[in-house]
């Protein structure tokens, strides 16, 4: 699908794309990319609405020091090239949405490697998963159907950073710290 193509298609289910690229709402083009990584598909929900469907992973990610403390790492921040902070209020580490051709367990593998540089051996145990529909805060006006894979990490010691942890991207910074549970 073309860039113009996909304007069309949203423009056609009354979608105002107008605001998307500010603020940290992304644009049409990060909507095209992730569709031509595997990692959504537009498809028409059963009241013939236009939806955006994505499969994700959300892993927990912890540290036990001798069955006395333990820490769960959180997202503490995201801070853009102009200086602008965002803080989000997400139950668990951090996620990830699974490309076309990975299962739920490569793709939390690949997070864990991209976002903090984990590399294994640690514990990655999957848990549950469900399927939820809401506005995308990413995209406003569009319905998106999430299918979220919950995993647990649990890492040695090797892997811990007291500091935390930074995943630097072009467009912006994640800042992970631990916190006492």
């Amino acid at each position: 699908m073309t860039l113009e193509k996909l304007k069309e298609k949203l423009e056609e289910a009354k979608i105002n794309t107008r605001k998307w690229g500010e603020n940290g709402v992304k644009t049409v083009q990060h909507l095209l990319d992730e569709m031509n990584n595997g990692e959504t598909k537009l498809v028409i929900n059963t009241e013939e609405k236009l939806i955006r469907f994505v499969k994700v992973v959300a892993i927990n990610v912890y540290y036990h020091m001798d069955d006395k403390y333990a820490w769960k790492l959180v997202e503490e921040r995201q801070q853009f090239p102009d200086g602008t902070i965002k803080r989000r209020n997400i139950d668990t580490s951090l996620g990830e949405k699974i490309r076309g051709n990975e299962n739920p367990t490569e793709s939390a593998i690949r997070a864990l490697k991209e976002e903090l540089g984990f590399d294994m051996p640690y514990t990655l145990t999957p848990l549950k998963s469900i399927l939820r529909e809401k506005e995308s805060e990413f995209f406003p006006g569009l319905l998106s159907s999430y299918e979220t894979h919950f995993f647990s990490c649990s890492i040695p010691l090797r892997l811990f950073k007291a500091k935390g942890y930074v995943e630097k991207k072009a467009e912006k910074k994640i800042f992970f710290i631990w916190r006492a549970i």
